[in-house]
């Protein structure tokens, strides 16, 4: 068993030479554990605790960078809770629409950005519908778009060959 203070040099994740760890306790909880020197020194559960209660003082909100979806953190004090994921994240588009709705989304029910703009989730902005209606709605938002695109590339031709009709 390991000592207070105790110092052990572990390898890089790069491989490239070794960080310094040293055996101590929390001061908050008294948990003990190995620490690199240049953290706090605060453990892991403790340190979530206090950023937590940053977080809710000044409120968390994201763009995930994969999906381009704002994300915001809930805490388990609050009423739509449940629609987080395991790590307290919910889609902000999803909790507009359950504040709006006064209730709880089903996992099955998508929240469909009207304008296709991702970070735009006033309400205005969303509608809530299943499935097989969400795919309907895409569907139609890129045949829509493919349509301007053709009507675009005639016009271009048009005026290159000046003439009104193909």
């Amino acid at each position: 068993m390991s000592k207070l203070n105790d110092v052990k040099y572990i390898l890089r994740k790069d491989g490239h030479g070794t960080r310094k760890q040293i055996w101590s306790s929390c001061p908050v909880c008294g948990l003990t554990r190995w620490v690199f020197p240049q953290n706090s020194g605060i453990c892991r559960p403790c340190c979530a605790r206090q950023k937590g209660i940053n977080l809710r003082i000044y409120g968390k909100r994201i763009v995930d960078s994969s999906t381009g979806y704002v994300r915001m953190r809930l805490f388990s004090d609050e009423p739509f809770y449940s629609m987080a994921n395991k790590n307290h994240w919910v889609f902000e588009h999803r909790l507009v629409m359950a504040k709006f709705l006064n209730r709880v989304l089903l996992p099955t029910e998508l929240v469909h950005h009207l304008n296709g703009v991702r970070v735009d989730n006033r309400i205005e902005n969303l509608v809530l519908c299943s499935t097989r209606a969400h795919e309907h709605k895409t569907l139609v938002k890129v045949q829509a778009k493919r349509i301007k695109e053709l009507e675009d590339e005639l016009s271009e031709l048009q005026k290159r060959y000046n003439t009104n009709t193909l």
